[in-house]
């Protein structure tokens, strides 16, 4: 039976190979692969320990998400390609993968990652605790958010004119949630900052 995977230039049919740990066969097909294909790919040549194409198909997945907007499959194939260097000891190099990883997660609304080895911490720590100008803006909204509400108004505008309602009160509210308790002695634990 063959299965339908994926490298970093064409899609290719792949035939099952003769035991375990041997990489499949590959019969380059027309069709260009799609930036999950890859990534698909890339875990496939990984766990038969062809780390060469690993990478190959793992770089094509982070171009074809980048292309595409698929920020879930970039964010993936970020970290994937970060753990092969750092299973090479090419430390810098995986750091700066990962890091790309949480930042494209962050941007979709994630708040946090687990790891998988302690020197990520700090890496994971750096991207999503928000900088004092975020926790700043974010206690404007919600003291905007707290004027309008004392005056009778769900709504209304804030100092540089932008629109502030409940919904985005709450993503002020996680912005605040994101900062590591032991670095804000103003946090108000009921989280109405």
């Amino acid at each position: 039976m063959l299965n339908r995977l994926f490298s970093p230039v064409t899609r290719f049919l792949v035939m099952k190979s003769p035991g375990e740990g041997v990489p499949p066969k590959l019969q380059p097909s027309a069709e260009p692969a799609s930036a999950a294909e890859l990534l698909q790919l890339g875990r496939t040549h990984e766990r038969a320990g062809a780390m060469s194409e690993a990478v190959q198909c793992y770089t094509a997945a982070i171009e074809a998400a980048e292309r595409t907007a698929e920020r879930g499959v970039l964010a993936e194939a970020l970290r994937r390609l970060g753990v092969v260097h750092h299973h090479r000891n090419e430390a810098e190099t995986a750091r700066s993968l990962c890091q790309r990883s949480y930042e494209t997660g962050l941007a979709m609304g994630f708040f946090g990652r687990s790891v998988v080895h302690p020197s990520q911490i700090p890496v994971v720590h750096g991207v999503f605790t928000p900088s004092p100008e975020e926790v700043a803006e974010a206690r404007a909204v919600l003291a905007t958010g707290a004027e309008a509400r004392a005056q009778g108004e769900v709504a209304a505008l804030d100092a540089q004119g932008r629109f502030v309602d409940p919904a985005v009160e709450a993503r002020a509210r996680v912005v605040l949630d994101r900062i590591p308790v032991d670095r804000d002695v103003d946090r108000d634990p009921k989280g109405q900052s």
